[in-house]
């Protein structure tokens, strides 16, 4: 996409249009295009992962260490999670002892895997086992038909799949995405919009948070957030919550778009109608909100509270003009 062309944002219940000439910063991660001031930048040149082990996707893509995640669904942003079976990438039978918890098993195409010993059951492609365990327990993993991976992972959902050794027992790291500058995020003046796929029920998330933008400011942090509430929470000066208003709903699947105004003696945050069915705005007079962003990470936080899905744009204008 050229600069001067519309982008098709769609950041609240109506498709909306940006000019990218007008852009302080935006990101779209379905195509691997960014803007800063208008001009053409590469996405690393705006954001960078801080994931210091590789990743795959469902169909074993690989992403090398400290590289964003992208793929033409957007940018995926995922928790830190250990794979305990071994082989991982050449499924065979074995038998693995987990402590109590909750756990997911899942597996890749042309196969599917089954559960037997303590806990009976079976993993398809796309539809995990998900189970719990209320104390040690002994399973037997047995592939059946020839699935390209599979995985064992504490947790009440199923991520990306990791490879491990005849050892087992890999982990890899969280998906932290942090803006290398985040000049572009003037909470006295912007217009932001940030569209994102939510792909665990948002009842799953820690803390009961999935952060799609949080930024830091002497009066603490603020987040743009989904989960078991699709809000904003933005302190002040003083570091008390100047504005804490949206859904009070857990955020349902699928894809859906948050957007933030700060203009004057107003700020206005506003939903699509994926969310609620119906859309909506809530605003707020004399935000006085802290504007000094020290630091802004995408999808999630130092090291929780992760989105677990894919964000697919953010953008980035100033307060008068629309998005």
């Amino acid at each position: 996409m050229m600069i001067g062309q519309s982008l098709q944002a769609q950041t609240l219940a109506h498709p909306v249009t940006l000019s990218l000439a007008r852009a302080q910063m935006a990101c779209d991660f379905t195509t691997g295009s960014g803007w800063l001031n208008g001009r053409a930048v590469p996405l690393d040149a705006i954001f960078e992962c801080n994931r210091n082990t590789p990743a795959w996707d469902e169909a074993l893509t690989y992403t090398p260490a400290g590289q964003l995640r992208l793929s033409a669904k957007g940018l995926r942003v995922e928790e830190t999670r250990r794979n305990l079976l071994q082989d991982a990438f050449a499924p065979a039978a074995q038998t693995v002892t987990i402590p109590a918890g909750t756990w997911a098993l899942s597996c890749g195409p042309n196969g599917s895997v089954a559960l037997s010993g303590d806990v009976m059951g079976e993993a398809t492609p796309g539809q995990a086992r998900i189970f719990t365990c209320d104390m040690e327990s002994t399973l037997e993993v047995t592939p059946l038909g020839g699935p390209s991976w599979f995985q064992l992972e504490e947790g009440a959902f199923a991520t990306s799949p990791i490879e491990t050794d005849a050892s087992g027992g890999v982990t890899r790291a969280a998906d932290r995405v942090v803006a290398l500058s985040p000049d572009w995020l003037d909470l006295t003046d912007c217009n932001l919009a940030i569209e994102w796929v939510q792909e665990q029920a948002g009842q799953t998330a820690q803390n009961g948070v999935h952060n799609l933008l949080r930024w830091t400011t002497s009066g603490g942090f603020s987040r743009l957030r989904a989960g078991t509430a699709t809000l904003a929470q933005i302190r002040g000066a003083s570091g008390t919550l100047a504005m804490n208003s949206g859904l009070n709903d857990d955020t349902p699947l699928g894809n859906h778009r948050l957007a933030l105004r700060v203009q004057g003696d107003m700020a206005r945050v506003s939903w699509s109608a994926s969310l609620d069915g119906a859309g909506g705005a809530i605003e707020l007079s004399n935000p006085d909100f802290a504007t000094e962003v020290e630091t802004a990470t995408l999808g999630g936080s130092q090291g929780n509270e992760f989105l677990n899905g894919t964000i697919r744009r953010l953008i980035v204008v100033a307060g008068g003009e629309d998005i």
